[in-house]
């Protein structure tokens, strides 16, 4: 009975640091640097509680963001200056798509200064990362692995079919067939796609040069793949 208490006591204790963070205290801020300052003291107030060492909660970083997972929960933290981040994330919120991250919690604001003009915060599901053999078959269909075309990138911009992308593996390595059947690769990819053309803009996001279809950017929610970030930056 008492550890049952203690496990209620701890999780709304999570749930009171998740909304406070979310709080207009954050729009106090007016440069990046003050922005991980309070984010930063944010981590120190919560690790106590998950019991999570916090250099552990570090989980990436690209030209424009961070992110970080939020104790030992199943959110994680991006804070990011690419605003069309902010745009695709507003699009998802509150959405359930079974290729696209959940997004709990938004908030932005733009600063005074010249420089870091902009910061958004999102707070989104936590997934795991593909397993190596998952992992190489986008490999395989990345410009940078295959020297040849943006595969990956032309069947979700709607330029070639499916079928199209099984070829070009197979082409490149026909080793990988087991692994398509493995995870069901191919209808996963046509699921990523139309979920991507049902939950946002495709049109805008595709003229404007910010889709990002790399590796690193596709993760796993149990056996399903989910195209996590996007957008480039």
């Amino acid at each position: 009975m008492k550890k049952s208490y203690l496990k209620v006591l701890i999780k709304e204790e999570i749930i009171k640091a998740l909304n406070e963070f979310t709080q207009s205290e954050f729009d106090e801020a007016e440069t990046w640097g003050d922005f991980i300052k309070l984010f930063n003291q944010y981590k120190r107030d919560l690790t106590p509680i998950t019991k999570y060492d916090e250099e552990h909660s570090f989980l990436g970083s690209g030209a424009n963001g961070k992110v970080f997972r939020i104790g030992n929960s199943n959110k994680v933290i991006k804070i990011t200056k690419n605003i069309y981040d902010v745009y695709t994330a507003e699009d998802l919120l509150g959405t359930d798509y079974k290729h696209l991250p959940k997004i709990y919690n938004i908030i932005h604001f733009e600063q005074e200064h010249e420089q870091n003009e902009y910061v958004g915060v999102i707070i989104l599901e936590y997934l795991n990362e593909l397993p190596k053999d998952l992992f190489n078959l986008f490999l395989i269909l990345s410009p940078n692995y295959n020297k040849k075309a943006p595969y990956l990138d032309n069947f979700l911009e709607g330029l070639i079919e499916i079928d199209e992308i099984k070829k070009v593996l197979l082409g490149l390595d026909p080793s990988v067939e087991s692994t398509i059947k493995k995870y069901d690769f191919l209808n996963q990819l046509v699921g990523i796609k139309n979920d991507l053309n049902a939950a946002l803009n495709m049109e805008d996001i595709i003229d404007s040069g910010v889709l990002d279809p790399t590796p690193g950017n596709f993760l796993m929610r149990g056996n399903t793949i989910v195209f996590t970030d996007i957008i480039n930056g």
